[in-house]
């Protein structure tokens, strides 16, 4: 069987199972049946939703239709009752319910999926041109560096970006104090800035490269500075065919 069938099997397993619980609680504890039968199975329908997805969603909900109609509705024929129009209702009623949850769920879903894709894209296009961002929030003094920064400074993706002094750290040590000037004059100045610097990248090789970086600073609703963001372009290749000779670029070769 293979890997989307088993995933497809257990969902609707579980979808199966949510329901079956409902239905024995509805017929096993009176007060559940007269008063709170269709919360249980709008329950079931809710649990396999965030569970198994759309699809499981809708058998439950069908599976459910069924033992409501079967177990609470029909056992009240004929119609014209009193009690059976109620439940009747109550049973559309949990049908339009269930479907409007699982709509909900489901463009949830969609846009989380579209969010990553585009995410996906953006990466690729970003590593492909040897582009990274960072931020500093200048309140909470967190710092955050994308993926294909991480890569460039010879970090691990998969680790925490290190703290405001992090990228310090890997700044060549001529220019510390270029790239610390730039981080602090955005919020003096209010201003973008463009400039280079060089990094060693904490791999075995240690190789020095160079980039290019405009940084720009965000203010609050009073006109305080509050974050500065950066976007960095790796000019090592291109420094080093434009300025071939120059000591900081043979540094890097």
């Amino acid at each position: 069987m293979r890997a989307w069938e088993r995933s497809t099997t257990r969902d609707f397993t579980i979808a199966t199972l949510a329901v079956l619980v409902a239905t024995v609680l509805t017929l096993s504890v009176r007060p559940l049946r007269d008063h709170g039968a269709f919360l249980l199975f709008l329950a079931s329908v809710v649990f396999t939703t965030y569970t198994a997805g759309r699809k499981a969603a809708v058998w439950a909900m069908v599976l459910a239709t069924i033992a409501a109609g079967f177990f609470l509705v029909f056992p009240s024929v004929p119609i014209t009752e009193i009690d059976a129009v109620d439940k009747g209702s109550r049973l559309l009623l949990f049908v339009i319910v269930s479907l409007m949850l699982i709509y909900l769920h489901a463009s949830r879903s969609w846009a989380q999926r579209d969010a990553r894709v585009k995410e996906q894209q953006l990466s690729l296009l970003m590593d492909a041109a040897h582009v990274g961002v960072w931020s500093y929030d200048l309140t909470t003094h967190e710092f955050w560096w994308s993926d294909s920064l991480k890569t460039t400074a010879g970090l691990d993706v998969r680790d925490d970006a290190p703290p405001y002094l992090g990228i310090l750290d890997v700044c060549h040590p001529e220019d510390k104090g270029l790239l610390s000037r730039a981080m602090t004059e955005p919020q003096v100045q209010g201003k973008d800035l463009s400039f280079e610097h060089r990094i060693i990248r904490r791999s075995d090789d240690r190789a020095v490269r160079r980039l290019h970086t405009i940084a720009r600073t965000s203010v609050d609703d009073k006109g305080k500075p509050e974050r500065v963001t950066a976007i960095t372009v790796d000019v090592t290749e291109h420094r080093g065919m434009v300025v071939s000779g120059s000591s900081a670029v043979s540094s890097e070769q």
